[in-house]
């Protein structure tokens, strides 16, 4: 016998199971990420303008 739920039933089975899982990234995160990429684009431009 094969029993049929409704997707939101299941949803909110696993709802309840996990909780609500929200992942956010902070700002110095961010703007980490942005000063080493700037970093790192510097000397590139660098060598390309004066070469």
């Amino acid at each position: 016998m094969t029993i049929i739920f409704r997707k939101q039933a299941l949803e909110q089975s696993n709802a309840r199971r996990f909780g609500h899982i929200l992942l956010t990234r902070s700002i110095s995160h961010s703007l980490l990420t942005l000063l080493f990429c700037a970093i790192a684009i510097v000397p590139i431009l660098f060598f390309y303008v004066f070469q």
